[in-house]
């Protein structure tokens, strides 16, 4: 269950939640299971987060640190991630469905039965990301960097 702390403070704007996060760089965020959906949280630092199970539909998580967040079984379908870093987080199970993920960086993202159908990886980093049994169906992965994923 996701920390009201947590919720309260990110309900009060990114540039309070970041201010917020440089002052207690040790604490791991706690959205699990929240409802967060359509919200604005563009370069929002949200890395470390625990997102397991969150609602995060519509959002836009434009240049947002997501790096080693944990987003397993996530919903985020036709949320916008243009630019969002999120290098080895975990995305098992995650319903990226319609996302864009433009310019996004999921380097060493474990991806394993992701759904990105119909996704915009246009330019995605995707190098050592793991992407089993992951569904790709009418995802545009023009110029993305595959190097070094595993693709089963």
């Amino acid at each position: 269950m996701a920390n009201p702390e947590h919720l309260y403070i990110l309900q009060q704007g990114v540039p309070g939640w970041n201010n917020w996060r440089s002052r207690n760089p040790e604490d791991r965020p706690d959205f699990s299971g929240a409802d967060l959906v359509g919200k604005d949280l563009s370069g929002a630092d949200l890395s470390r987060g625990n997102f397991q199970g969150a609602d995060l539909t519509g959002a836009n998580l434009t240049g947002c640190d997501l790096r080693v967040a944990n987003l397993t079984a996530a919903r985020l379908p036709a949320a916008i991630l243009i630019r969002a870093n999120l290098g080895l987080a975990d995305l098992i199970d995650a319903d990226l469905r319609a996302a864009n993920l433009t310019s996004a960086c999921l380097n060493g993202a474990n991806l394993r039965r992701a759904d990105l159908s119909e996704s915009t990886l246009f330019e995605t980093d995707l190098s050592r990301a793991r992407l089993i049994d992951t569904r790709l169906s009418k995802a545009d992965l023009k110029r993305a960097d595959l190097r070094g994923a595993v693709l089963v």
